[in-house]
């Protein structure tokens, strides 16, 4: 996949969690990137097991998430879990305990930064997930050494794929036309 060199993963084990870390550079300002973001609804764009995922949100504003909000996910796999937003600091955090379903106890967060892009100012996008489980789960997944090597390339993918839509959408903004259509192509 063209552009997969901008995408580092890290995945680390701490006592009670393992920590998977993502980076990505997207080539749009900050406050575009977070405007995105705060609508869980663009999970379902972005995240390949949130595809056709129900995904209900309670104590939001306007449809975007807001500290105390809690979203209700059911994934393509029919898999139930609840995510409390604990932290919203605009434009630049994001985080969420995982209360309730197969990664209770989780914590998930994302932090924005200004940088300097190919194009001018860029955001860099830090996503942060310490999956935490009971005992059998911590022992599953370490016995199971691939699955580490599927976080990364899974969330690689789907971080790609925001990248991607975001710096569509700017580049169909910058043409004027948003259909991604220049000038000369239109004649």
């Amino acid at each position: 996949m063209a552009g997969m060199a901008s995408i580092r993963t890290h995945y680390r084990e701490k006592k009670s969690a393992r920590i998977l870390t993502v980076e990505v550079i997207i080539e749009r300002s900050v406050e575009d990137v977070w405007q995105y973001l705060i609508n869980p609804q663009h999970t379902k764009e972005y995240m390949a097991n949130l595809s056709h995922a129900s995904i209900e949100l309670t104590n939001g504003i306007n449809g975007n998430i807001q500290e105390g909000s809690n979203i209700t996910y059911v994934d393509n796999y029919h898999r139930s879990f609840i995510e409390n937003i604990v932290t919203v600091d605009e434009p630049n955090e994001i985080e969420g305990h995982f209360i309730a379903g197969e990664y209770c106890g989780s914590i998930e967060k994302i932090r924005l930064r200004d940088v300097e892009g190919e194009s001018g100012g860029a955001t860099l996008v830090k996503f942060q997930w310490e999956m935490v489980g009971n005992v059998f789960f911590r022992w599953l997944q370490r016995a199971q050494f691939y699955r580490n090597w599927y976080w990364r390339g899974k969330y690689a993918t789907d971080f790609q794929t925001l990248k991607e839509i975001l710096e569509k959408d700017n580049q169909q903004t910058r043409n004027g036309n948003g259909d991604g259509d220049t000038e000369e192509e239109q004649h």
